[in-house]
């Protein structure tokens, strides 16, 4: 038996079946018409000339337009068709010869009738022939769509087949559970199981004519992906990729398993990438939808996933469901969700990846056969550093940057391997930017690259500080430098504690890098952070406490575990001033309120425990920090007021160098007649060069001694005469 060529002259004969089919029952009708008697008004306005017109045309047409076509044959000879076309179809697929009608039945474990009714749903998207026919047939010149009952009478031959046949138009039946056909009316209420007419999916449509168009509907959340990647670079254990492609290989083939592999870990992990990957080994495409653009309430929700999973078996892909939120809640809608992805997993015949930052915790056996929980953690340093090397390697643009800073990047920024590519793509853009970029250039363009990759959402719990200040530009004590330099070296050498001498085995808890500066007010510790930040190359977050600090009981929970999620993934410094108020002592329980304000201590407690990035905390009042926090912090710098040597330094260095100022500053008087912080000599030389700008345009000792006077009526304090001294006049003179 000859093969097909190619569908369409299957979808050619399979239209001829239906011909012979259609003029089979309307020649019954006509020959019921002669017995009882011709009714001239049947169907309104379809005649019988215009239906043998019809008939005629068909005969003559595209469908029936071959040498042996239906006008040599006779009505017996439908089983003998139906004979040839089964023979052609098998000689077609042992040739891999493709036929689409035969894939979506394959495809969706439809019977030979419901392939029938593919056709006949197919028919009139064709040739609008066939709606006369169709009208004709159901006595109804509006019913332009094949209804059940129309089924039932052309493809079934005893009432037993048709009681039996009313299960392949059910909710649950393939045609309908899998969308390849609707129900072509909004009034269903209003009409009769059997009188509802049948419609035929456009992407079937298009599918079934070997076109290949996507689903539009699916276009604003889904993307279909032709996996490239490779197991080998998948950043897991070898025996768990190994594990996980004999798991995948096997619900490939249909021999059962996990079909519902659970990808969890921090975002741009590598989650995607091996699924990717796991498709490509086993030949497969992969389909990828972003879950938060699914319908979240009601019916709606099921019907996109099925949508999605129907289009996954059009394209025999793999299904990847992108749920940065995951869907592990136990509340609305993220049960909704993952109750109607169970149930569309136990009939898809291929694996359903989910990546989220959660694991699932199943509520049932049916639920722990399908689904399987794949960790993915954060790279460790030394696969950081190695990332970060062959990054480099690939790209011509940085391998400038020298080796001790690309691995102090690696240990300094705890990204992911996406990451790391997308960071290294932005340097280079930037370094390809400038005309000859040195080392120091390719490394600036690094740090730079990092810090924009950084979580940005940050930014709406936090106030981002840009670091200016560097350790030249603050005056304290060598012992107070010398503590505050051992902050940097902790982060600097954290890898090689951790990691290379092993501390990490004896420590669980508490490896984050945690600081509380303390004094008065305007002393620098605000000042000693930038200076950090800068040193270190990392941005500086200042927490909100008006964005954090709620009345409501549980709010304040919650934000700060958002404040720390997020400082996870932007590689920041948090930066509390005023850290009193959050990070106070818990006091005695004497009411509810008492309670859960000792709740949310205790809980910063475990956050700090747990975190393991920079924290800076500054008070005024270091005994008003609860004990527990301070056996917590890695350091405590006291930064006191500076005494009148340091005064003098500051006072020298406040001015910049731009700056014009006369020669009758004396910087020693000030420094030893005002006991004043270093944010009090910073707002003194601010208030100074604005009124000399006003008026002579060069700083001099009367516009300072003018500007201390304003501090000092600022700060509640007496201006007195043996404060100011010799320069007393130069107030008195105002």
């Amino acid at each position: 038996m000859q093969a097909y060529e190619n569908s369409r002259e299957h979808i050619f004969d399979v239209l001829l079946l239906l011909y012979l089919r259609l003029k089979s029952r309307i020649e019954r009708e006509r020959a019921e018409q002669a017995q009882g008697g011709f009714n001239e008004y049947r169907g309104l306005v379809l005649s019988e000339q215009e239906i043998e017109a019809l008939l005629e045309s068909l005969a003559g047409g595209a469908w029936g337009a071959r040498a042996d076509g239906p006008q040599s044959r006779g009505l017996s000879e439908i089983k003998k068709v139906e004979e040839e076309i089964a023979a052609r179809v098998g000689a077609s697929l042992a040739q891999g010869v493709r036929l689409s009608l035969h894939e979506v039945g394959r495809r969706f474990g439809l019977t030979r009738l419901d392939g029938d009714v593919l056709v006949m749903c197919l028919a009139p998207e064709l040739d609008l022939s066939y709606e006369k026919l169709y009208a004709y047939l159901q006595n109804d010149v509006t019913s332009k769509r094949p209804t059940i009952d129309l089924a039932f009478s052309l493809l079934c031959e005893t009432a037993g087949e048709r009681m039996e046949a009313r299960a392949r138009f059910t909710s649950n039946s393939p045609l309908f559970e899998h969308l390849l056909v609707g129900f072509g009316d909004e009034d269903n209420g209003a009409r009769s199981f059997l009188s509802r007419p049948l419609k035929l999916d456009e992407r079937v449509v298009r599918y079934l004519l070997d076109i290949d168009a996507p689903d539009e509907a699916l276009a604003p959340f889904t993307r279909a992906v032709s996996p490239v990647a490779t197991l080998e670079d998948v950043p897991l254990p070898p025996a768990e990729k190994a594990s996980l492609a004999r798991l995948f290989a096997a619900v490939v083939r249909g021999e059962g398993g996990a079909r519902v592999m659970v990808f969890h870990g921090p975002a741009s992990v590598g989650k995607k990438y091996t699924a990717e990957a796991l498709c490509a080994s086993a030949g497969r495409g992969l389909l990828v939808a972003d879950v938060s653009f699914l319908p979240q309430h009601g019916p709606s929700a099921a019907a996109a996933l099925a949508r999605l999973f129907r289009e996954a078996r059009l394209c025999d892909a793999a299904v990847y469901l992108d749920a940065p939120a995951g869907l592990a809640a136990e509340q609305e809608p993220a049960t909704h969700i993952r109750r109607a992805l169970m149930r569309a997993a136990e009939t898809f015949p291929g694996a359903v990846f989910v990546g989220g930052n959660r694991p699932w915790h199943t509520a049932t056996l049916q639920e722990a056969q399908y689904v399987l929980n794949v960790e993915f953690p954060w790279p460790d340093s030394g696969a950081r550093r190695k990332l970060w090397r062959e990054a480099i390697a690939r790209t011509p643009a940085l391998r400038a940057a020298p080796a001790a800073e690309v691995e102090a990047i690696a240990d300094k920024f705890r990204f992911t391997a996406g990451k790391i590519q997308q960071a290294a793509a932005e340097a280079a853009h930037r370094a390809g930017m400038r005309p000859q970029a040195s080392p120091a250039a390719v490394t600036e363009e690094l740090y730079r690259a990092c810090r924009s990759q950084s979580s940005t959402k940050l930014g709406e719990l936090a106030q981002k500080i840009t670091p200016l200040y560097t350790w030249d530009d603050i005056v304290l004590s060598k012992d107070t430098l010398r503590h505050l330099r051992e902050i940097c070296q902790h982060v600097r050498h954290r890898r090689r504690v951790f990691t290379d001498w092993n501390f990490d085995k004896r420590i669980s808890m508490g490896k984050g890098t945690s600081a509380l500066f303390s004094g008065p007010s305007g002393t620098g510790k605000t000042m000693a952070a930038e200076i950090i930040a800068n040193d270190l190359g990392l941005d500086l977050y200042k927490i909100d406490l008006s964005t954090v600090v709620s009345k409501y009981i549980g709010e304040t929970e919650k934000n700060l575990s958002r404040i720390f999620q997020e400082a996870e993934s932007s590689n920041a410094i948090l930066f509390f001033d005023e850290a009193d108020a959050i990070f106070g002592k818990r006091s005695e329980v004497k009411d509810a309120h008492d309670r859960y304000a000792n709740i949310e201590i205790n809980y910063l407690l475990q956050k700090m425990e747990e975190y393991e990035g920079i924290v800076i905390m500054a008070t005024n009042f270091q005994k008003n920090i609860d004990e527990a926090f301070t056996r917590r912090l890695r350091f405590i710098v006291e930064i006191p007021l500076p005494d009148r040597n340091y005064r003098a330094r500051i006072w020298r260095n406040i001015f910049p160098a731009e700056t014009p100022c006369a020669e009758d500053i004396a910087f020693d008087f000030l420094a030893g007649k005002f006991e004043i912080s270093g944010g009090n000599i910073k707002n003194i030389a601010l208030n100074a060069a604005f009124q000399a700008a006003e008026n002579s345009g060069v700083v001099n000792m009367k516009h300072v001694i003018r500007a201390t006077r304003r501090e000092f009526q600022k700060m509640g304090r007496m201006c007195v005469k043996s404060d100011f001294g010799e320069y007393y006049n130069l107030l008195e003179n105002d």
